[in-house]
């Protein structure tokens, strides 16, 4: 998803301004929307309820500006953004690297930790013998696993509701975009 702002969003100014600022209204949609853009996106996730959508802080570090024609364009490249974003369905299977990527979840949120059985298997003696510090890892990667596929299904049997991150903040960047844009054209032509 991609919040874009342009000429044509932020009002409908006279064509002999249009003409004479071009230029100049161009340069400052894309340094406005490179400038508030970023923090406007830290706050949105901030915002956002009951669970902020940052985890590793990889989708909360890749918010990126890219110039197009007559304006700019603030979007998330991350694979999880547009999931983020628009949510997903029911009925919708979880692929094996987003379970991957669960595994990774569930194990910095420290739900992979073996129960009493498995600890006391892995302290016998002949866990011992294999090394007890590879098995009791072994142990916690199978238990993420585990956990994340659990997930995976209630994924699949719920869905994930739409935290339409971006597209919400998208009302104010523009007018954010069109105060600077008023300022630059009340301060009248650059030499």
């Amino acid at each position: 998803m991609a919040s874009t702002v342009q000429l044509a969003d932020i009002g409908k100014w006279p064509k002999q301004v249009v003409h004479q600022y071009h230029s100049g209204i161009v340069a400052t949609i894309r340094t406005s929307l490179r400038m508030h853009a970023p923090a406007l996106f830290q706050a949105a996730i901030a915002g956002v309820r009951p669970h902020q959508p940052v985890n590793t802080g990889d989708y909360k570090r890749s918010g990126k500006v890219v110039n197009i024609a007559d304006g700019a364009m603030f979007f998330n490249p991350t694979k999880q953004a547009p999931i983020i974003d628009h949510g997903r369905r029911p009925g919708t299977g979880v692929s094996r690297e987003g379970q991957e990527a669960l595994a990774r979840w569930v194990h910095l949120h420290g739900m992979d930790r073996p129960t009493a059985s498995q600890m006391r298997f892995a302290r016998s003696r002949r866990a011992r013998k294999g090394g007890a510090t590879r098995f009791r890892r072994l142990l916690q990667e199978d238990r993420a696993r585990g956990v994340a596929f659990l997930i995976a299904r209630a994924i699949k049997r719920r869905g994930l509701p739409a935290k339409n991150v971006i597209g919400g903040m998208k009302a104010e960047l523009t007018r954010m975009v069109l105060a600077d844009v008023e300022a630059m054209i009340a301060r009248g032509p650059q030499p």
